[in-house]
């Protein structure tokens, strides 16, 4: 893996602990050394496929099914994703 794309990774795993905070998509990609609040959601989208309001709907309508699942919580889907 390069170290842009470690770098990457670990700017979006700790995006998406900001994210589950219940702080803003600016607030994280801000917190994670994005100058762009778009070039962070172009980041994410291109790691994960999809936007982080998108990703952070899901994650709160699995909660909502199933209030001990949070997917941040457990970063296996994240890695599976990630490879």
């Amino acid at each position: 893996m390069s170290f842009g794309r470690w770098r990457r990774q670990a700017r979006l795993f700790a995006a998406l602990e900001i994210l589950a905070q219940g702080k803003s998509v600016t607030e994280a990609a801000v917190a994670v050394g994005y100058d762009s609040v778009s070039a962070f959601i172009e980041m994410f989208r291109k790691m994960l496929g999809t936007t982080p309001q998108m990703c952070l709907s899901s994650i709160w309508e699995s909660r909502v099914g199933n209030p001990n699942c949070c997917h941040v919580g457990d970063s296996s889907w994240l890695t599976a994703t990630l490879k």
